[in-house]
């Protein structure tokens, strides 16, 4: 199972190969390498002095000097792979529809104009001993100073270095920054990252649902090894062993970012077929007249969680995705594979080691539960593996001309228009007069309730500082809660209800068999238990879901904020940071708040938020398995007794 190029504690972040190549830009100098080349800033070419000179040169669209670019990984065209622009002749709609893509951003040549960051002379403090980072532009290019303790794996202590940016990823979030280390092309990563939604520089380690940390390393080489292979097109690491053991990588890739070959495969044959008549085969694939399980293989390339048979052989679409890698799942056969990894690392405890790294990636019941990794989900799903459906049954990767909404719209998820409703989604197989009616849905017509996907694919899985749908259809049940601890989809909308009132629906209106459950099951809203009893995991969820306006509508919001308040000093940023974005979504006053700021801070924050919603005047129909009484407010005793109880296991959820 291989680590995604986003993990924050990922454990192969301390094997050897990462070592060596610390050990490597180390021993070349690179800190007396960097300091010289700030020193006499031999990047920038400047032009030859004449009288139609206007000042040095501006570097702009991903353009940097022949310098710079060496020492980032390259973009080569081979294997049949010639590049994007290749298709734009003949295909304009769909060529600019991809422009328009997140997938085109995932990965580019950094310029001032293609960041989302601030660089423009800001200063970032982070830390309780404050690692600061000076953030600047000189003619085009990004500029990233640092380096002042002894945590960033390179340079000199208490040195501070000044290192050019010059690749990013991400683009619809969140955007992270690459720079070189002098080692071939080996790069590594700022330790800080642009939040889009929230307009700030943030820690990486922050954006990522797992403990706490006040280190901020660079994880030397993770976008020549992990990235390179999702996150462009047809990457080769290009990692070289050198004669002591380490490291170095000449990495490089046909295109930067996800584009049309990704999908299509090679297209040097197609376009010779088709601009100059050769008289070859054309090779070009459509995933759209793929069989249903080849053409969703060519999205599970990159989206799901694998391990490739060898490590360098590249999936190409249209071909089975077995013949490159194999999908990992909560099985016994992953389950050996990584044993054998954490015995190689010398593991001390091996099972607890596995166990840990299934729970970054599965619930309990083999579900997955991460971003990023919906072909997992699919072929759990009934719907591909008895039917046809695949991931262009829902989602369009070419905005069609009669599509009405805007580019943003339909980047936003890809989805198909109209698919959000039950009259284009679901009953394109299932008949909307047996399914799509208050008969099956038992919510009224045009109701969030009666959505099949609220029912079928809730937001029980987690990524980019949200909930986002499961990718695994199923019907709700109270097991999914009571036995793997994953919200059910009833809870997830009737925030305020508990478990025996989703059961006693469920065997209702389904059939279902009761399942024996505790006194606080059946008298304590499950949202309000989670949020104090839960896991991180579990309480992101819970977070995130207090903001939706979908169970804001039919769970009354008015008991939500000391929840909320209790979530924003939580010890995961994570959960801090929902906690935050839904309490001001209840209409709060949050911006005196700072969920990176140091506890004592927060606390104090926190209180004047609270303060907001004492003083605010409450519903006098709160029901009481919500905890708070419409008079005096929460009920301590049982508050506190719940967090006596929160399950504080370590949680890292490995997008």
């Amino acid at each position: 199972m291989p680590d995604d190029p986003t993990t924050p504690d990922s454990g192969r972040k301390k094997d050897l190969l990462t070592a060596s190549i610390a050990l490597v830009v180390i021993s070349l100098g690179v800190y007396g390498m960097w300091k010289q080349i700030n020193a006499s800033d031999p990047l920038v070419e400047r032009p030859v002095p004449s009288t139609q000179s206007t000042g040095p040169k501006i570097f702009k669209n991903g353009e940097h000097p022949p310098q710079m670019a060496k020492l980032r990984p390259q973009i080569e065209h081979r294997d049949g792979y010639i590049g994007s622009e290749s298709c734009a002749e003949c295909h304009k709609d769909n060529h600019e529809s991809w422009f328009h893509s997140y997938h085109r951003t995932m990965t580019q040549v950094v310029t001032s104009d293609r960041v989302m960051g601030d660089f423009n002379n800001v200063e970032v403090s982070l830390g309780p001993k404050p690692e600061r980072y000076k953030l600047t532009i000189d003619r085009g290019l990004c500029w990233i100073e640092m380096g002042q303790q002894d945590r960033l794996q390179f340079g000199q202590p208490g040195e501070r270095q000044k290192f050019p940016i010059v690749m990013s990823t991400g683009s619809h979030h969140q955007q992270a920054y690459w720079f070189p280390l002098g080692a071939g092309r080996t790069l590594g990563l700022a330790p800080i990252v642009y939040l889009k939604e929230a307009r700030r520089w943030i820690p990486r380690t922050s954006t990522f649902l797992g403990p706490h940390t006040d280190v901020f390393g660079v994880e030397p080489s993770r976008w020549n090894t992990t990235c390179i292979h999702c996150h462009s097109t047809h990457g080769e690491h290009g990692g070289e062993l050198l004669e002591d053991r380490s490291f170095v990588f000449n990495s490089r890739t046909a295109e930067f970012g996800i584009s049309c070959e990704a999908c299509h495969g090679p297209a040097e044959q197609h376009v010779a077929v088709h601009r100059d008549g050769h008289e070859v085969d054309d090779p070009i694939v459509n995933p759209a007249d793929l069989p249903h399980d080849l053409s969703a293989q060519t999205c599970g390339g990159c989206h799901s969680l694998n391990e490739p048979h060898k490590k360098r052989v590249m999936h190409i679409p249209g071909q089975p995705l077995a013949k490159t890698r194999k999908v990992s799942q909560r099985d016994e056969e992953s389950a050996e594979f990584l044993r054998q990894e954490y015995l190689k690392r010398g593991e001390e405890d091996v099972e607890a080691a596995v166990e840990a790294e299934f729970n970054g990636y599965f619930w309990a019941d083999g579900m997955v539960r991460i971003a990023g990794r919906e072909y997992n989900g699919l072929l759990e799903t009934a719907c591909h593996t008895k039917g046809e459906m695949s991931c262009i049954s829902c989602h369009k990767l070419h905005k069609s001309k009669s599509d009405p909404r805007s580019w943003k719209e339909w980047a936003d998820d890809q989805m198909k228009h109209g698919y959000e409703t039950n009259d284009k989604s679901c009953t394109q197989c299932h008949e909307s007069k047996q399914f799509a009616n208050i008969k099956h849905t038992h919510h009224a017509a045009g109701s969030s309730g009666s959505l099949c996907l609220n029912c079928h694919m809730p937001h029980s899985s987690y990524g980019l500082l949200k909930a986002i749908r499961s990718h695994t259809i199923t019907s709700p049940n109270l097991k999914e809660s009571v036995e793997y601890g994953r919200p059910n989809a009833c809870n997830l909308c009737h925030l305020d209800k508990t478990l025996e009132w989703s059961g006693k629906k469920l065997a209702e209106w389904y059939g279902h068999k009761m399942l024996p459950l505790t006194e606080d099951q059946k008298k304590i809203s499950a949202a309000a238990s989670l949020a104090l009893e839960g896991d991180a995991a579990q309480r992101a969820l819970i977070a995130w879901a207090m903001g939706w306006e979908q169970a804001k509508e039919v769970s009354s919001t008015d008991w939500m904020a000391p929840y909320l308040a209790v979530m924003m000093n939580d010890s995961y940023d994570a959960v801090r940071y929902i906690a935050q974005r839904s309490m001001g979504r209840l209409g709060l006053d949050v911006s005196g708040y700072d969920f990176i700021a140091l506890p004592k801070d927060r606390t104090n924050q926190v209180e004047q938020v609270v303060k907001q919603w004492t003083s605010a005047r409450r519903s006098p129909n709160l029901p009481g398995t919500v905890l708070v009484d419409q008079q005096t407010g929460v009920v301590e005793s049982e508050v506190k007794r719940l967090l006596a109880r929160r399950n504080n296991r370590r949680i890292v959820l490995t997008e």
